[in-house]
């Protein structure tokens, strides 16, 4: 469940200084306002990022400290070096004018994501900074300051003086130069003070510095507050929320109405809190999304939504996971919420009030007739439910020590059950009727939850399926097997009951008493978890994400969630005309209506092509433009389709227009892959579904598959030129062939010659005749005779490229042989084995072999499947692969794909 609030990554307010009362005393609690943290894959990937780069909705380019370059689509990490020759030695970078621009070694680099090309950039002096604004790329030498603007891509000289660092703000350029600020290109001095300056971000007509003594807030000129001033503050950004600070003693945010910056501590379990201490870097997006790079990994906060509020569980107790959620009831303007041991009271904010601690175990609890009663195993209890005092007096003595499993309300009494017994409890009148253990006629049976209906009556919701009560009876309606174990009921605008059950959730209709109807049954990737009825639609949250069941129009919405749902024993949803509350072992969430409805006209996420790769081959890394990529006919076409801030398991629909298929796919799978694509121009469409039940096309890259040359306009020129060369070469060949075959017969008994003297010579010394000779004298070796050297031909030569090229370029198809090659070079299968072995000194299988494992190494170190490596390079079964992968370089494909990289894999 709440896998939808890994869409919803924002907060009205982070939890600043919550003060909880337990037992009488008084605790102070920080905790993290919602962020969502992406954790790497190794330890080698993951602690040293130095640098974010936000590309608005593509992906994020990172640079770590060991100076490697990756891009994160929000589905895949990859590594730049596996798509480009830039090696590992990068110390900047900065994204501008649709290019990653990258300082290498001190040496300036372009590189042309589109292209997938590097362009040195030749600047006086070893580049130390640089930053990129709307329309110029701002760089700083050792000896100079440069500019580059957009459209000519060519270096302006601005100053001829280095600066210490350079930063953007507002689009413009600012140069910090020891003490100094300056403005560029104008270089107007800014302001000026006596110390170190880290890092600059203005909001309105104030400049918000980091320094090496906190946070320095200047107005024109003059200091007017200084905040955090024993911390070292490396980055300071400014959004709509207000403002943040990273230091290596972790991250800070003031509020604009706040006085001072408060710390941010998140739980290392907890799924929405901040990640990390140490911050190395921060990157606001153009729509003001905060991404924090930490010691841990990435850290993620959207804008989209402002005003959701969180009550996060583990500030109720220092040990992880000890404090889990009973119950969920409203009291005036806030909450009422129970753990194992703990009540606590939460404003409409979702900050706590306050807090105690009962000397039992808290089983559930209702509000009712202004008293809260709570489920114990030592017995019903009653409670002021503002001052959480014990209420004595309100227990009738029948009911005294009485354990009670669960407590339900309806609107004239409270039910109590105790494993399968059940009570009936008016605390008006103090009487109590219990039912015993046998009342539904059912072995075992349980209560679940209870609703009055004003034209039916009372409906109870059992493990054994659904029962009217009416004059002390219980009649059933709706048995296990038509429905399942229920959950909960809840009450629909014309009278029906909505049931949530063990397998989905279904509608009954009281007054016509029919069949019920299934609304939402569970799948094995999709359950729900709590359903919720109000005014003019019913919500139930899934594992997947949140569904709205509008009644008028009747139309079903939805809003797509995470992979990863959050683990709860408990869930509760409550929905009223402001707000949705969802909670659960995770904490408990407010959502605004206004927030919640705009949720479900908006795409759950975008979708870009992150990265291409052709015959397994990288090809093309974070593309951000239309234009269309040219492939060779008959190729092999892969497309890694990213979703920025994050991966969902939304199943994924496709269309490739331009095969004359017009019909949609759908697959789980973040990897699309075309084979064997006939010339022509393709265009991939993605069709992405919207919360209010319409869908949008997204065209997400286009390729053109070029024709052969047989099919290409004067074809029959071509055919005509080549037959006279043909022709000419074939007369000339035979010409030279004589002249070949007469060497090559004198070269022939010359050597036989040789041979029989040696066996001659052979026969004398082991008769005696001679004396023994060492191996390695001069007479025992024999010279490369030039003739040797030229009978390597040019045909021969030529013939050997062809065969190495044609198996290059088919060494993916499985069905590629002999013959096939033969027909290519116009001969005989068999002559081609033949000249195969005399020519390359291999047979053919074994050099096909060759060329499928070399390529099968390349794509084990993009992390690519290993199943997805043995498809591509020609391998029918994975298995096979592997043997012969282990055979040739004495590794498996994944121990290879493991130490990738390390001068460890052969």
């Amino acid at each position: 469940m709440l896998s939808l609030f890994r869409i919803l990554l924002a907060l009205h307010k982070p939890f600043l200084m919550a003060m909880l009362i337990f037992t009488g005393l008084t605790i102070t609690v920080q905790a993290s306002p919602i962020f969502y943290s992406f954790p790497f894959a190794s330890a080698s990937d993951t602690t040293k990022i130095k640098e974010i780069e936000h590309a608005e909705g593509k992906g994020v380019w990172l640079l770590d400290t060991g100076g490697r370059v990756s891009f994160y689509d929000g589905s895949h990490y990859h590594k730049l070096d596996a798509f480009t020759p830039i090696g590992k030695g990068v110390s900047k970078i900065e994204l501008f004018s649709g290019d990653l621009w990258l300082v290498l070694k001190g040496q300036l680099i372009q590189y042309d994501i589109d292209e997938n090309q590097l362009t040195p950039i030749d600047l006086e002096g070893e580049v130390t900074a640089l930053v990129g604004t709307k329309k110029q790329l701002w760089v700083t030498t050792s000896r100079k300051t440069f500019t580059i603007d957009t459209d000519s891509h060519q270096p302006a000289t601005v100053s001829d003086r280095p600066y210490d660092a350079l930063i953007a703000m507002d689009d413009k350029a600012v140069a910090l130069h020891e003490s100094k600020a300056y403005a560029l290109p104008s270089k107007q001095l800014l302001f000026e003070f006596d110390e170190k300056i880290n890092s600059v971000s203005k909001r309105g007509d104030q400049y918000w510095m980091g320094t090496d003594r906190g946070v320095l807030v200047i107005k024109s000129g003059t200091v007017l507050n200084r905040y955090l001033p024993e911390l070292r503050i490396d980055h300071v950004a400014v959004t709509h929320e207000g403002v943040w600070a990273g230091s290596p003693a972790g991250l800070f945010f003031k509020q604009e109405n706040e006085r001072d910056f408060d710390a941010l501590s998140g739980q290392s379990d907890d799924t929405f809190s901040f990640s990390g201490h140490a911050i190395m870097d921060i990157e606001v997006g153009e729509a003001e999304d905060l991404w924090v790079a930490s010691d841990v990994g990435l850290n993620y906060r959207s804008k989209i939504i402002s005003h959701i509020n969180r009550f996060p569980m583990y500030v109720l107790s220092p040990e992880p996971g000890e404090e889990q959620l009973s119950s969920l009831v409203e009291h005036d303007d806030g909450y009422l919420l129970s753990t194992r041991y703990k009540l606590v009271m939460l404003n409409a904010e979702m900050m706590p009030v306050k807090s105690t601690k009962l000397d039992t175990a808290i089983d559930s609890m209702v509000k009712f007739d202004g008293t809260l009663w709570v489920a114990t195993a030592l017995g019903l209890k009653a409670y002021n439910p503002d001052t959480f005092s014990r209420l004595e007096g309100q227990i009738p003595p029948v009911l005294e020590g009485v354990p009670v499993d669960r407590i339900i309300s309806d609107s004239h009494s409270l039910w109590l059950a105790t494993g399968s017994k059940i009570m009936r409890f008016w605390p008006q009148s103090q009487t109590v009727v219990d039912f015993g253990s046998d009342w539904s006629g059912a072995f075992n049976n349980r209560l679940t939850s209870v609703i009055d209906l004003e034209e039916s009556g009372t409906w109870l919701g059992t493990a054994n399926g659904l029962y009217f009560y009416f004059d002390g009876r219980f009649i059933p309606k709706l048995s296990r097997e038509q429905v399942g174990a229920i959950k909960s009921l809840k009450v629909g605008p014309n009278g029906e009951v909505w049931m949530l059950t063990q397998r989905g959730i279904y509608t009954y209709d009281a007054i016509q008493q029919s069949l019920p109807k299934e609304q939402f049954i569970h799948a094995s990737d999709d359950v729900a978890k709590c359903l919720v009825v109000n005014g003019a639609s019913a919500l139930y949250v899934t594992k997947k994400g949140v569904y709205r069941h509008q009644f008028s129009p009747n139309a079903l919405q939805f809003v797509q969630g995470s992979p990863n749902p959050v683990a709860s024993l408990r869930h509760f949803c409550q929905k009223n005309a402001e707000r949705m509350l969802i909670a659960g072992d995770f904490g408990v969430f407010s959502i605004p209506e206004a927030t919640l409805t705009s949720l479900f006209n908006t795409p759950s996420t975008p979708v870009s092509p992150s990265a291409v790769y052709i015959n397994g081959i990288p090809w093309r890394l974070g593309l951000s433009s239309d234009k269309p990529l040219g492939i060779n006919p008959n190729g092999t076409v892969a497309v890694e389709v990213g979703r920025i801030p994050f991966g969902t398991s939304e199943t994924l629909k496709y269309r490739l227009e331009g095969h004359g298929d017009g019909n949609w796919y759908s697959t789980s799978d973040q990897k699309l892959v075309f084979s064997a694509l006939k010339p022509g121009d393709y265009t991939l469409m993605i069709k992405m579904e919207k919360g209010d039940g319409t869908s949008q096309q997204i065209r997400l890259i286009r390729f053109v598959v070029a024709s052969p040359w047989y099919q290409r306009l004067g074809y029959f020129l071509l055919v005509l030129i080549i037959g006279i060369i043909f022709v000419a070469v074939y007369y000339r060949r035979k010409h030279d062939a004589v002249r070949v075959q007469n060497k090559q017969l004198r070269e022939t008994v010359h050597r036989k010659v040789i041979e029989i003297d040696k066996r001659e010579v052979s026969v004398k010394r082991f008769c005696g005749a001679l004396p023994p000779e060492d191996d390695d004298s001069p007479e025992a070796l024999t010279t490369v005779r030039s003739e040797d050297l030229s009978s390597e031909s040019k045909e021969s030569e030529a013939w050997r490229e062809r065969v190495i090229a044609e198996i290059n370029s088919h060494f993916h198809d499985p069905e590629y042989s002999t013959a096939l090659l033969a027909r290519a070079l116009f001969i005989s299968e068999r002559s081609l084995q033949r000249r195969f072995k005399q020519e390359l000194g291999n047979t053919f299988k074994e050099m096909l072999i060759t060329t499928r494992l070399e390529n099968a190494k390349r794509m084990l170190c993009q992390g690519d499947k290993i199943t997805d490596v043995a498809v591509a390079c020609g391998f029918n079964e994975p298995s096979y692969f592997a043997k012969s992968f282990k055979q040739k370089y004495g590794v498996t494909p994944s121990q290879f794909r493991e130490t990738c990289g390390s001068e460890q894999h052969p």
